[in-house]
């Protein structure tokens, strides 16, 4: 919720915007008057179980669906796609700390972020960002699991 008065360079990067409602407004980016414009909104990802939700209530144009603010020019690089979190089922309300936000091998959030440093360094965890040459999108760096020894024997 970007306020009245709040002129300022608003940057809004890297984020993923996730609803599993149904019907409702699924709003991920409310802009309340027109002096409250982001100064860019890209690199985000937006995703509701129900593609039709509008994400977006800007005051000039009113609710519009990700396709629709794309189309006024925000979002070059953002996508409306699955981000393929660990666990997601227990949705919002009293069971939403069951939700693991962590990002799936496989995710389309994995390495298509772009570079924050050295505004932000680490994940919510604490985890060194960026390692490589691409973020992440979303709060947490994606971790590989270790790989196992390929030849172990276990005997009783």
């Amino acid at each position: 919720n970007m306020a009245q008065g709040s002129r300022r360079s608003v940057f809004i990067k890297n984020n993923i915007f996730y609803d599993t409602r149904t019907s409702g407004g699924a709003v991920a980016i409310y802009v309340e008057t027109a002096d409250a414009q982001p100064t860019e909104v890209d690199y985000n990802i937006y995703y509701t179980t129900n593609p039709a939700l509008e994400v977006v209530d800007d005051v000039i144009n009113g609710w519009m669906t990700f396709s629709a603010w794309q189309g006024l020019g925000w979002e070059p690089h953002g996508s409306f796609i699955d981000p393929l979190y660990k666990t997601s089922s227990y949705n919002i309300g009293t069971s939403t700390f069951l939700n693991d936000l962590r990002l799936q091998a496989g995710s389309p959030a994995i390495n298509s972020g772009v570079n924050l440093f050295p505004m932000f360094t680490t994940d919510k965890n604490g985890i060194n960002r960026p390692q490589g040459p691409f973020w992440d999108k979303g709060a947490f760096k994606f971790q590989k699991m270790p790989a196992g020894p390929g030849n172990l024997l276990l005997k009783k």
